[in-house]
């Protein structure tokens, strides 16, 4: 079995910002997804060769829409300001507040962006692992 199709049995991509250039004052939002069946994501954010700066803040709530419930889980405030990088996030489910299953991230920017985010949970504990991934991944040139 290749590398990609074990790793594909063990993780699921539950959420993404496609890459985006963001100018002014905006908040790109990643989707809601639901860690009731995972134990741990990953939020992995990738900045461009045109990067200001952000804040990122990844929330948790005990609903799909996230609004005026949400407790962020990045602190205040998590600049991110350098270009070319990657910045990475985990959230374990069982760190979670009781009764908060939703999370989601935001990223704030101030200025001139250019990012892209995807989010990894591990497979779903009771569900086939594809019922709820979002990858879009063309795979070209692999030998195995």
């Amino acid at each position: 079995m290749a590398f990609c199709e074990r790793l594909s049995e063990q993780l699921a991509i539950v959420a993404v910002v496609n890459p985006v250039a963001a100018t002014g004052t905006a908040i790109v939002t990643a989707p809601v997804f639901s860690m009731a069946l995972h134990r741990r994501a990953l939020f992995i954010l990738q900045t461009g060769a045109v990067f200001t700066d952000a804040t990122v803040l990844i929330q948790e709530g005990p609903v799909i829409g996230m609004t005026g419930s949400a407790t962020i889980l990045t602190g205040a405030a998590t600049a991110i300001t350098a270009i070319n990088s990657q910045y990475l996030f985990e959230v374990s489910g069982e760190a979670m507040a009781a009764g908060n299953a939703w999370l989601r991230a935001s990223l704030v920017v101030t200025a001139t962006e250019v990012m892209s985010m995807i989010v990894i949970a591990d497979v779903e504990r009771y569900h086939p692992g594809t019922d709820n991934d979002l990858a879009t991944v063309v795979l070209a040139g692999v030998a195995n």
